[in-house]
């Protein structure tokens, strides 16, 4: 599942569907929810504890499920993945899925380098090899 970020989907939904591009070309399914999630971590860094347990509980709760097949979570802001992994457990320690979410999260590097057998980065043409030079 791919977790697009309140940024990505707001201002640049044009990195959601390039990550969509490398995931397929690098042979996964992608799934998007059905709902918006956010980590929270504007809430969280201003000390907004209530209202962050409110918004990342309803992101647990409709992650969780996914996770709990085993499925990947793929967070494409690193720092909104790296919530459930670090300050989730601390604000919502008894929320069902929890865990499994933060088990199942990673990042874009992490699933295509760790994840992806015999996966490899497409050869980019620079400048530089098209023999272009600066100017």
């Amino acid at each position: 599942m791919l977790w697009p970020d309140t940024f990505t989907n707001n201002f640049q939904p044009e990195i959601g569907k390039a990550a969509v591009e490398v995931l397929e070309a690098a042979t996964w399914w992608v799934t998007i929810p059905t709902e918006p999630v956010c980590c929270g971590l504007a809430w969280i860094s201003t000390g907004q504890l209530k209202t962050v347990r409110g918004v990342l509980g309803r992101t647990i709760s409709q992650l969780a499920d996914h996770a709990g097949r085993a499925q990947y979570i793929l967070g494409l802001e690193p720092s909104c993945t790296a919530v459930p992994r670090s300050d989730a457990p601390d604000l919502l320690a008894d929320h069902p899925g929890l865990y499994q979410v933060r088990d199942q999260s990673v990042t874009l590097a992490e699933l295509l380098m760790d994840h992806t057998p015999g996966w490899q980065p497409p050869w980019l043409a620079t400048s530089a090899s098209r023999g272009d030079t600066a100017r």
